[in-house]
């Protein structure tokens, strides 16, 4: 039809009739590396239609699987990190595997901020929750359930993780959910609810619901801001503008920070300060919602053992937070060769607290010095890292606001570029000022510029330009032209209103002129 084939002579046949795949039946564990987004556009989703991965051991090797929108058992939302078990299904025609029976492990809820509340009202596909750390009900949909099979009722009580709404980012809403249940001593008696709400589906107040509410929190909940609680621990890694981000406890993450989440003066943070935070997931990406400091030394591993020998390496990867484009946070300094040794070298990561001067811009293949130090649980890190780099001297040519340009040429026709964060010691400078720098090379811009700029000299008075003094001695000095002199000075107003008559000053100027004649 229209020289296009078409089924016709359609006939129903029994269940299980057809099957275009096989599906191992060993359960496998991994961790979710790539989320598969349920709201991509149609032309991606056909383009790509296993965007997700999963990573999972297979003896001593790490493979990788990928799996689709529609391969986890329930629609509750996955998150990267996830720890999951799965089956492997293989495709009869083409042979092509791909994770399914994708299911959520409660492993994945050890270091997520969990929140507890009351179911207020439940429709068909969504509802609200009541919750005593927030001052407004918030929002879930009913496929968010961890269980596909339960039924939510007004004043469940229930505990949930709190995500950005990918609809509309200035609203959050509460995914993973799971009904909360007490068990009595007796096996065979009835399963009764915990008494967290008065029956009207409003949360109530009292010891029992505090600690039920600290159940989400791993135990490590600390007072709280905006309805979030400080549940994570870190270092301040780099400062921009208006944000800046978190190196975590383990150094080996990084948290993104606006700097309206703070509390205090933003102005009065610097890289390497203690904080704590509340961590939220905004689609694939964390970010802290609430951030205070903490005191010097509170994050201090007293198992922590330096090692005194100085090495000598090379950055292998910078820190994430100096090249935006790589996936993984930690850098990582390689140890010197010694010699002509061809042999491979031990490598050791490094963050922000690894630096000896916070400030300090490391980049690949800078050359460095180090210690090595031994945490308690036995990881080997670079600690104490100074940068071995050559100093050059030049002047201050321009100053503009918050940067300004040396008189050195890194790129030809191009003066060199500073930002006067970059000034040490707090000095103020001047045009002409001498100064001592470090020229780097931003991998992520693909420029130039000074880092650990420091004055040793002052501006000199300025001379005159050499092609102006050259242009004096040219000038005649010969007297033979005619010569203007001034017989009489301008007189300005005399504060009086109006102005004199001009016949009269005129008449009274030839009178005087006259009488001077005779």
């Amino acid at each position: 039809r229209n020289n296009k084939e078409v089924a016709c002579n359609i006939t129903r046949l029994a269940p299980g009739t057809v099957i275009f795949e096989d599906v191992d039946p060993e359960v496998l564990q991994g961790r979710v590396t790539v989320v598969a987004d349920r709201g991509r556009p149609s032309q991606a989703a056909a383009a790509d239609p296993l965007p997700g991965r999963i990573v999972y051991m297979r003896g001593e090797e790490e493979l990788e699987m990928p799996y689709g929108e529609r391969d986890p058992k329930c629609e509750y939302s996955l998150q990267v990190g996830d720890q999951v078990q799965f089956s492997i299904a293989t495709d009869r025609r083409d042979g092509l595997q791909r994770a399914t029976n994708i299911e959520l492990l409660d492993q994945s809820f050890a270091n997520e901020a969990r929140q507890v509340g009351v179911v207020a009202t439940v429709k068909e596909s969504f509802g609200f929750i009541s919750c005593q750390d927030r001052d407004s009900q918030i929002y879930f949909k009913t496929c968010e359930l961890l269980d596909p099979d339960m039924t939510l009722h007004p004043s469940d009580e229930v505990e949930f993780t709190v995500a950005q709404d990918p609809a509309s980012p200035s609203r959050f809403l509460a995914t993973r959910i799971r009904r909360l249940w007490s068990v009595c001593d007796d096996q065979d008696g009835p399963r009764t609810r915990r008494s967290l709400s008065n029956g009207d589906g409003s949360a109530v107040n009292g010891d029992e619901s505090k600690n039920l509410r600290n159940r989400g929190e791993s135990g490590k909940g600390r007072g709280g801001r905006n309805g979030f609680r400080y549940t994570h621990r870190g270092y301040i890694a780099a400062l921009k503008e208006s944000f800046g981000f978190i190196e975590n406890e383990e150094h080996n993450q990084d948290v993104f920070f606006h700097f309206s989440v703070f509390e205090g003066n933003p102005q009065t943070l610097e890289p390497g300060q203690e904080v704590e935070y509340g961590m939220v997931l905004k689609g694939t990406k964390r970010s802290a919602e609430c951030v205070r400091k903490l005191p010097a030394g509170t994050l201090a591993d007293p198992q922590e053992v330096v090692k005194p020998e100085i090495l000598n390496g090379t950055v292998e990867r910078p820190v994430r937070c100096f090249n935006p484009d790589q996936e993984q946070y930690a850098g990582l300094i390689r140890l010197s060769t010694s010699g002509e040794s061809a042999e491979p070298t031990a490598s050791y990561p490094f963050g922000i607290t690894s630096l000896a001067d916070k400030h300090e811009l490391l980049q690949k293949n800078d050359v460095v010095q180090f210690q090595v130090a031994v945490t308690g649980s036995g990881v080997e890190r670079a600690v104490n890292v100074v940068a071995v780099r050559a100093r050059v001297q030049a002047t201050v040519e321009a100053i503009k606001g918050q940067f300004g340009f040396l008189s050195y040429e890194a790129e030809e026709g191009r003066k060199l570029f500073f930002h006067t964060s970059e000034v040490k010691s707090g000095n103020h400078l001047q045009v002409g000022d001498r100064v001592e720098f470090v020229v780097v090379y931003n991998q992520r811009t693909k420029k130039y510029a000074a880092c650990s700029v420091v004055k040793v000299g002052e501006s000199q008075p300025t001379q005159r330009p050499e092609r102006l003094v050259s242009r004096l001695r040219t000038l005649s000095t010969e007297d033979s032209g005619p010569r203007i002199i001034i017989v009489r000075q301008p007189r300005g107003p005399d504060g009086t209103n109006g102005f004199a008559s001009r016949g009269g000053e005129a008449n009274s100027s030839a009178t005087l002129l006259e009488e001077t004649e005779d």
